[in-house]
């Protein structure tokens, strides 16, 4: 009984040595900064995602540049509701779309902690 109580102790006090304080616990969302001309200029949009984003009217079919955040990557796709052709990109993504056949043709987009 006296054993089995320590193994106890012992197991919960490296459980709770493991576990992330408190104030590091938060939900974090990939982030990805796109604009409407090559170089990251232009018009401008710094997205925090989750899940697919479709992009608003200023930026359907109008983004020359993407740049996900480091240790995430980008599915981009031509359709909305992050359906059609797609290609991914890492960062730092890419400041000319037109050099991978992608230059003003996504609608929607989603990404990932790599």
């Amino acid at each position: 009984m006296f054993f089995t109580r320590i193994a106890q102790t012992v197991l919960l006090a490296a459980a709770l040595a493991s576990a992330a304080p408190a104030h590091e616990i938060e939900k974090r969302q990939p982030n990805a900064f796109f604009c409407t001309d090559a170089n990251f200029s232009g018009s401008c949009f710094l997205s925090t995602t989750s899940g697919c984003v479709n992009v608003g009217s200023g930026f359907n079919d109008n983004v020359s540049s993407f740049g996900p955040d480091p240790g995430v990557f980008c599915n981009l796709f031509t359709n909305r509701d992050c359906t059609g052709s797609h290609i991914t990109l890492v960062n730092p993504g890419s400041s000319h779309l037109e050099q991978v056949n992608f230059n003003d043709v996504m609608s929607s987009f989603q990404c990932f902690f790599q």
